[in-house]
């Protein structure tokens, strides 16, 4: 639960600092041990060294030449199987505003890492957009939206029409239908799309709005948990068992043999202080390590183990 949060953090740029995040992860490995912190000790990293990474391109000639003074980036390159990322594998045709970028960010990264793959997580993307239109002929200046890449693709249809039917917006973004309708959904909501008597999405040139920065996006970045509380519970108990069972293997690994009161005693000096050690749980970890057949009982006596080499 608290790598989810931590994730969401990184990602939106929602931390106070690098260095208060990384001083509460230190704490809690003096709490609870290096084995349990350093998956987030590597969303640090990640993000540090995605840091440096979009600093380096956006000081390249091929960066310069790819933008304009009304268009900025700032992306985060991470490691495909260490985030809680909600992935959408349906495509997307890049808008032509942002391809000249897109495709110098490509060639920058392929030049970076032979053999690495980049994926565009498009529906992680956060964009901000400014409404032109509303800062003339006595409009109260210019909107800043906050909407998704989905969102922007279809805004930007409108600069050049007025009328479009989602057929169209389908094949000019190549987004599901379905997809469409629900990034169009808080463009309507909010007034500057509206619905047509036809069902075609017509553009607002009147639209207006006491905010001078709204956020429409409604996209879901993160991959959902149905009860976040119950989920983090079984992971912290999961964790714990095998910990437990690294721990039985330890033991016996340097006595040889012992018997199951000395193997707690054992288990609750070293783990003791990172969680309650309960001789159930050691009962049980035995039980799967024989399984396992990592050690084995003494032949003639139910209570004493061996390790098996």
């Amino acid at each position: 639960m608290y790598a989810q949060s931590l994730a969401k953090r990184l990602l939106c740029d929602a931390s106070v600092s690098q260095e208060v995040e990384g001083a509460v992860v230190s704490r809690l490995a003096e709490i609870c041990g290096e084995e349990y912190t350093g998956h987030l000790r590597r969303l640090l990293n990640e993000i540090s060294i995605s840091k440096d990474l979009t600093q380096d391109f956006q000081r390249t000639s091929c960066h310069r030449s790819a933008t304009s003074n009304s268009i900025t980036f700032d992306g985060k390159v991470v490691g495909a199987n260490f985030w809680p990322l909600k992935v959408h594998t349906h495509p997307f045709i890049v808008p032509h505003a942002i391809a000249p970028l897109y495709e110098a960010f490509n060639r920058y990264f392929a030049s970076r890492f032979t053999g690495r793959k980049l994926r565009w997580l498009w529906s992680h993307s956060t964009n901000e957009m400014q409404t032109n239109f509303t800062d003339r002929g006595g409009g109260k200046g210019k909107h800043t939206l906050v909407v998704s890449s989905y969102q922007a693709a279809v805004l930007v249809l409108f600069n050049v029409r007025d009328e479009l039917w989602v057929e169209e917006v389908v094949k000019a973004t190549g987004i599901p239908r379905d997809v469409v309708e629900q990034a169009a959904a808080p463009l309507v909501k909010a007034k500057l799309l509206s619905l047509g008597p036809r069902g075609e999405y017509c553009f607002n040139p009147g639209f207006s709005s006491k905010k001078m920065r709204l956020n429409l996006d409604n996209s879901v970045k993160y991959a959902p948990m149905s009860n976040p509380r119950t989920q983090a519970f079984k992971a912290v108990e999961g964790e714990r068992k095998y910990a437990t069972q690294a721990a039985v293997v330890r033991v016996l690994k340097a006595t040889q043999k012992l018997s199951t009161r000395r193997i707690f005693e054992r288990i609750v000096e070293g783990l003791g202080q990172k969680f309650p050690i309960r001789m159930q749980d050691v009962n049980m970890a035995i039980d799967a390590l024989i399984e396992k057949e990592y050690i084995e009982r003494v032949e003639g006596s139910a209570h004493e183990f061996v390790y098996i080499a």
